[in-house]
Parts: C-alpha cells; sequence; structure tokens
C-alpha cells in the first residue's frame, strides 16, 4: 500500500492512500451496533474528507513502522518531509480543536432541549 501526499487544484496538500475507500468491518455487539448506525447517518463527511481519514487510520495500522510516501519529483526531499510533517501538525491541531468545540457544545445542546420550540412566541394566546 502507497500513500500519496500530493497539491490539490487550490495548492492546499492532501494526504490518501491507494487502498480503495472501503468500509472497514468489524463485529459489535447489539447496542454498539445502533450506536455505530446512528453515528453513520448522522455524521456523513465529504468524499475527499472520508479518503483523507480512512489513509490515516490505514497508515496508523502499519506494523512494520515504514511509511511509503508518494509526493512529486520536482520538490527535494527535506522540504517534502517539512510540510509533510506540518501538515500532520495541522491536522492534529484540527481534530483536537474539533472535540474541544463538541466537549463545549454537548451540555449546552442538552440543556437547550428543554427549551420551548421556536414558534411557541408567535402562538396566539388563548381567549
Amino acid at each position: 500500500m502507497k500513500f500519496f501526499f500530493v497539491r490539490d487544484y487550490k495548492g492546499r496538500y492532501r494526504y490518501f492512500s491507494s487502498d480503495s475507500a472501503k468500509p472497514i468491518h468489524v463485529e459489535f455487539s447489539k447496542s454498539r451496533e445502533v450506536w455505530e448506525l446512528a453515528k453513520k447517518k448522522l455524521m456523513l463527511l465529504p468524499h475527499r474528507t472520508l479518503r483523507m481519514e480512512q489513509a490515516f487510520e490505514r497508515a496508523l495500522r502499519l506494523k512494520d513502522g515504514c511509511l511509503p510516501i508518494v509526493y512529486a519529483g520536482s520538490i527535494e526531499k527535506g522540504k517534502v518531509r517539512l510540510k509533510f510533517s506540518l501538515f500532520l501538525q495541522k491536522q492534529r491541531t484540527m481534530h483536537i480543536l474539533v472535540l474541544a468545540g463538541e466537549a463545549v457544545l454537548v451540555p449546552i445542546s442538552g440543556l437547550a432541549a428543554f427549551l420551548p420550540a421556536p414558534t411557541s412566541p408567535f402562538m396566539p394566546w388563548p381567549s
């Protein structure tokens, strides 16, 4: 399996693997299966982002520790290493910020469930 680190049409770096994007099959308990189904329906990622996240997940499972990455030959190796390490740090930071944002917003959204519907102030008063 090869991993690619290339620029897209906007000049941003993308990371993906040569493997096709297929779901990973795992046997779950019934409650976990319901949770996974709900997560699959609610958390849809764009195809490009999904491919990149799956490539990160596959790279973590490599047993030999060798991560072959293909890049354009016109760029020197040291520069690509630096760009790749900065790219990984940026992705990690973005994941941490999203998790922190979700951790802050989950309790607020739970409390907001008890508020009346937004159309209730516009309902006519009973006479």
